[in-house]
């Protein structure tokens, strides 16, 4: 009776060993798991990668604002510089933003900021987040001699939104500005203005 029950458990272990229905549909569900988390480890960078690309041009603007405006005070400087970061990165739900980094030179302002991005499928991996970063160095407006050559937009798209008059305006401010209001004649100013193409 053993001997027959033994018999019995061997064949069917033997059977269920060379069976072959299903294997497909369990390799399939082993290899989509890592399939999947590739996918979504991609989404997490991609997220990143974009937000990296407009922190940029924050951080740009921001640099650029700072070494301007010569008249305020260092600390009116540096709240300035945050404004404009803040303003030009916008939110983005769940990141922390870090306080940025600014620093006025005697040549140079410095500016540096980074940006904590949670992360959604990296998780799954232990990694919760993504620092992003980016960082921008421009040298302090100085008033001497200079050649300058302004290339002003007058295509279609400026007329929404006030664009020419925007544009206009900040072309008198610089062209003020950098003369002294006229005061320095060591500063010449060039004009390109363009639309489909450009004219001389």
């Amino acid at each position: 009776m053993m001997t027959e029950m033994a018999n019995i458990i061997h064949r069917k272990n033997n059977r269920f060993l060379k069976a072959e229905q299903g294997t497909v549909a369990i390799l399939f569900a082993l290899a989509a798991i890592p399939l999947f988390l590739v996918a979504g480890i991609a989404v997490d960078y991609s997220k990143a990668t974009r937000l990296q690309s407009k922190l940029q041009a924050a951080v740009d603007s921001a640099a650029l604002a700072v070494a301007f405006d010569e008249k305020m005070s260092q600390a009116d400087r540096q709240e300035l510089g945050k404004q404009y970061i803040k303003a030009n990165l916008g939110t983005h739900a769940g990141a922390s933003v870090h306080v940025p980094s600014i620093q006025i030179t005697a040549t140079h302002v410095i500016v540096d900021q980074t940006v904590d991005v949670p992360t959604s499928f990296l998780r799954l991996i232990g990694i919760n987040k993504l620092e992003v970063a980016a960082d921008a160095e421009v040298p302090r407006f100085k008033k001497g001699k200079a050649e300058v050559v302004l290339v002003l937009d007058y295509s279609g798209s400026m007329k929404t939104n006030d664009k020419y008059v925007r544009m206009r305006d900040a072309a008198l401010e610089l062209i003020d500005f950098l003369s002294d209001d006229g005061a320095n004649s060591e500063v010449s100013f060039g004009l390109v203005p363009f639309s489909s193409m450009v004219y001389t």
